[in-house]
């Protein structure tokens, strides 16, 4: 007698196989990772150059567009497409150049002698800080202990540190290490340069070969849907990166001419950090305000105050006029979502992530919108979140139109 088959239990036995294999699968992917992420850091060690020209390039790209544009325009007849991108290219490099020359030549200089000053003046400031601490203490005597035990850990802590330096500074396999790492990155830039000139000579046949790659794999239609999201991506990414910097670039300049027109201590060294501040959005002129406020009040206090009303009126002028002007409105995010994004990417990528967060969380707005404008419009359906304030349920409002 032939036993009787059950096919339940064979559709149990084969979903158990799965789900152990499938365990048994992602085990070995964990077990593994460690191994796999360490080689990964080590290929992008190894291509840190390449890093270094992509991003070279991409910030330069608009300008060599912008210089192609301007010979096509002028020497149309004279120069042919080889030329032009060939002096667009040069072009680019130089302006860069010249930017960095003048950096160096007329801000770090002026920079370097605002850090020597303030530098120099620490005991005279540490000594009118002790006062007004005097002072305080003698007027909110319960809190002694708790400013005492803070100073005390303060002081602790900057003399770690400071022995750190020293052992740093003294032992020789450090300076070793320094020099070594030091060589290591210049010739890491330098060979960054010379890809990225490459790649921006070239840039027509690497677009054209990843053209290539997608229409040979991908379907004519899903091609051109993944072509015009890559050009979303780097209108996106463009248009905030470069600019947020020309928009941080104008506001270090307002406040330095501001803080010289008010004579106000330290211009040079407070603009650079209002300025650099500044790119990180919504969160940026928080973190360049609050130490530089710091810096004036241990100088005077009723400066610290001026620039503290100063620093507000700039950002206003940034968040309402600049801003919008360069930027347009924030990414089509909400100050929500801008705070999401900056929370999530900066604790994922510190200042990178602060950097890169808004147009990345905005990219992922924009999909997500047309996707569901898109099946809401399938269905027949309004895609206006205003359509939807006082919007009821399909038998609700059968309900109250029965009545």
């Amino acid at each position: 007698m032939r036993p009787e088959w059950n096919k339940n239990y064979t559709t149990i036995a084969i979903y158990a196989f799965l789900v152990i294999a499938a365990v048994l699968i992602f085990y070995q992917i964990l077990a593994f990772m460690p191994a796999l992420l360490a080689a990964v850091g080590k290929l992008l060690g190894f291509l840190t150059p390449v890093i270094y020209a992509l991003i070279l390039a991409y910030l330069l790209n608009p300008l060599v567009k912008i210089q192609e544009r301007l010979l096509g325009h002028l020497f149309k007849r004279k120069f042919s497409p080889k030329i032009r991108r060939v002096l667009s290219v040069a072009g680019s490099y130089l302006i860069a150049l010249l930017l960095i020359i003048i950096m160096f030549a007329v801000l770090i200089p002026q920079l370097v002698n605002s850090l020597m000053l303030l530098t120099g003046n620490i005991p005279q400031y540490l000594d009118q800080l002790s006062g007004v601490v005097e002072m305080f203490k003698e007027r909110f005597p319960d809190v002694n202990r708790y400013i005492d035990a803070q100073i005390n850990a303060v002081a602790a802590e900057m003399q770690e540190l400071l022995d750190r330096a020293l052992y740093a500074l003294t032992n020789f396999a450090n300076i070793y290490n320094v020099t070594r790492q030091i060589t290591t990155g210049l010739l890491q830039v330098l060979i960054g340069f010379i890809i990225s000139v490459y790649v921006l000579f070239n840039k027509d046949i690497f677009t054209a070969q990843i053209k290539k790659i997608i229409f040979a794999f991908l379907r004519q239609e899903a091609g051109e849907q993944l072509l015009a999201v890559f050009k979303r991506v780097n209108d996106t990414f463009s248009s905030f990166i470069l600019g947020k910097i020309l928009d941080s670039a104008i506001v270090g300049v307002l406040c330095f001419i501001s803080m010289s027109i008010l004579s106000l201590p330290y211009p040079v060294l407070i603009s650079v950090i209002v300025g650099v501040t500044n790119v990180i959005p919504y969160f940026g002129p928080f973190i360049g305000a609050i130490p530089s406020i710091f810096i004036i009040f241990i100088v005077n206090p009723v400066q610290a105050l001026w620039f503290s009303i100063l620093i507000l009126v700039l950002q206003q002028l940034d968040g309402n006029v600049i801003g919008p002007k360069i930027l347009g409105k924030t990414m089509g995010l909400s100050a929500f979502w801008v705070i999401v994004a900056l929370l999530i990417f900066g604790g994922w990528f510190q200042i990178v992530g602060l950097i890169i967060g808004v147009p990345i969380v905005s990219l992922l707005f924009y999909a997500g919108r047309a996707l569901i404008d898109g099946r809401l419009a399938k269905k027949g359906l309004p895609v206006a979140e205003e359509d939807y304030m006082n919007r009821e349920s399909a038998s609700t409002e059968k309900k109250q139109e029965k009545k």
